[in-house]
């Protein structure tokens, strides 16, 4: 069965002077099992006035036919092509579009399941790759939320501490007759938040700091086995000019 369809258009090209090419195609119809559909285009070359140069233009003529049967297979083609030269104008443009239909051999609907199940493949594999990513991308922002909240109370830890530092700097001794002395500590549980490794909770085992003098003619290993000392006892957060801060245990020292 064969359908033709008339068709007439105007290509507007100011100071056109002369047409120096011409052509028409229908590559760009397509037919989806239900409709024919696409564009019709003409193209070519042309001269203007009071100029040498050659100008290019393309112009697309819309196309729909529907058919709705997946048994017919349809062919087209392009006859009766004519134009005509309006000088200064444009062009205008005639020709027959024929439509061919024709029932689909088995061979032609094999190809087509073949294609519609690939077609089918490809969206399902999109739709996948979709979805990874929005989950991708969700479980990045959870991590960047988590992150962050890791970095703000680090934040406040530090403050905290550099708060409590301030407070506690140890005031220094004035008095160089004195040889050592031991003061206790017992802080309440709300200090929890300064650093145990110096600063001791109520239920740290350390529950006496002892301070050295450290004369112009000793040095600390001196000084320590003159008391029975080990050297582990050393508190290094507090250092001191010819001063040396120790943790004791128990009062066996």
């Amino acid at each position: 069965m064969k359908y033709t369809i008339p068709y007439d258009d105007k290509i507007t090209l100011p100071h056109i002077k002369k047409i120096d090419s011409i052509g028409i195609n229908a590559d760009n119809l397509n037919y989806d099992q239900k409709e024919l559909l696409g564009e019709v285009i003409i193209s070519g070359e042309y001269l203007l006035d009071n100029s040498k140069d050659i100008m290019e233009f393309s112009h697309d003529i819309p196309v729909s036919f529907l058919i709705d049967d997946e048994t017919i297979s349809p062919h087209v083609n392009i006859s009766n092509f004519k134009y005509e030269l309006i000088p200064g104008r444009g062009i205008e443009v005639m020709f027959d579009l024929d439509v061919i239909l024709s029932e689909i051999t088995e061979e032609e609907k094999e190809s087509i399941a073949r294609s519609s199940k690939k077609s089918n493949h490809d969206k399902e594999l999109i739709a996948e790759n979709i979805e990874e990513d929005e989950k991708d991308k969700s479980d990045e922002e959870e991590i960047k939320k988590f992150q962050n909240k890791i970095d703000n109370d680090l934040d406040g830890i530090i403050n905290s501490r550099n708060d409590a530092d301030d407070t506690l700097e140890l005031e220094p001794i004035e008095d160089n007759d004195i040889d050592d002395f031991e003061f206790n500590t017992n802080l309440m549980p709300t200090m929890e938040s300064f650093d145990t490794s110096f600063v001791p909770r109520d239920n740290d085992k350390f529950t006496t700091y002892k301070i050295l003098l450290v004369e112009d003619n000793e040095n600390i290993d001196e000084l320590l086995e003159a008391r029975n000392l080990p050297k582990a006892l050393i508190c290094n957060e507090y250092k001191f000019d010819k001063k040396i801060v120790l943790k004791i245990e128990n009062e066996q020292f």
